[in-house]
Parts: structure tokens; sequence; C-alpha cells
């Protein structure tokens, strides 16, 4: 994917587009992709950003895993934001997931230097599946940076905040160290060090 834009943001599940648009606002020389697979709510934030009149917008309509794994094809992206998924909570539905150990090998390959993939759920336990996903599977690959809240808000997490849900929120920063190094493993390590030393 090829853009004249500054920074390229992508948010997986954008739903009514609420935070998109107003990212959007924000960071007008950049570009600011929205994915989402149900049609209704690509609709409604279509509409959305037209009546924003917001042209540094691009709305795709397409399953996350097609955009990471056909419009990717290098590294490009600046953030990744997926905000308030589904949590996928009974056991035979977790690998319909979004953060999965496949597509966070995906993150990391398409997102530049320093780039940064972040999360946010009312879910405690899905929280904590991907934390320990994150700290097992990618322990080298990212870094990871707890947050309080993040500076505008999905429309699921406007309807939370009504019901006095608790909220949590984190952001992995990519590292220099591909997917695939254990911390434990001291090979690992000595690559890891070597790398750095360049």
């Amino acid at each position: 994917m090829e853009t004249q834009a500054r920074h390229l943001h992508v948010e997986i599940g954008m739903g009514r587009g609420a935070f998109l648009a107003e990212f959007a606002k924000a960071h007008p020389k950049d570009l600011c992709i929205g994915i989402e697979r149900a049609s209704a709510w690509f609709k409604y934030a279509q509409e959305h950003i037209v009546a924003l009149g917001l042209s540094n917008v691009e709305l795709l309509n397409i399953p996350a895993e097609d955009f990471l794994t056909q419009q990717t094809t290098k590294p490009c992206v600046s953030n990744y934001f997926v905000l308030f998924p589904d949590p996928w909570p009974k056991k035979d539905q977790r690998r319909r997931r979004v953060l999965c150990p496949r597509n966070i090998k995906r993150f990391w390959h398409t997102l530049l230097p320093h780039g940064q993939v972040t999360f946010a759920t009312d879910h405690l336990d899905y929280f904590k599946a991907i934390e320990k996903l994150m700290a097992t599977e990618f322990p080298l690959s990212f870094t990871r940076e707890q947050l309080s809240a993040l500076p505008f808000k999905t429309h699921y997490q406007q309807k939370y905040e009504r019901q006095g849900r608790p909220l949590y929120f984190v952001r992995w920063t990519k590292t220099a160290f591909p997917p695939g190094l254990i911390r434990s493993n001291p090979i690992d390590l000595a690559f890891a060090k070597s790398i750095s030393a360049h």
C-alpha cells in the first residue's frame, strides 16, 4: 500500500467510526483507515465520515485478515487500534479473536519501526488472556505500556462508561526483534543482543 500521507493509522473493527473520525480530525495530514466487516456498522460509519467531510479517511468493508495479508506488503503502518472488539469469551469462539498469534505477527511485520498496537476492552478475562499471550509468545517483539485512557472514545467506550464498567487499555510498541524470539532461550537472547549492538 502506497500513500503520500505522513503516517498511516488503522482501526480494526471501527464500528460506528466515532474514534476514527475524531482521530482523523486531529491528524489531518495522516491517512486513517477504518476496517469493519459488519455491513450495517460500515454503512453507518461511512455516512458519518462523509457528513464530516473528512478527506483523509478510507473505509474498508472487509475482514481484518484480508487487509493484513493482501493490502500491506511491507512495513507502512504507524498505529493499529483494536478498540473494544468482540471478546468471543467461549472456548470454541476464541479462534475468532482479532488479537491472535497469527495476526499479532502480521502486526509486527506491517508496522514501521516503533509502530504501535493499542488495545482496549471492558472484558477483564479477555484483557488478561491477551496480556498473557503477548508476554509469553512475543516477549521481545513489543514493549508494553499501560494506559489509563485514550484521547478519543468509541461508541462502545461511551456506552460502557455510562454503565459504570471498568475499562482496560494497553499499548504495545514494536521493537527490532522479530516474533519467535523467546526471552528464556539463551540463543535468542544472544541474537537479540547482537541486533541491538548494530
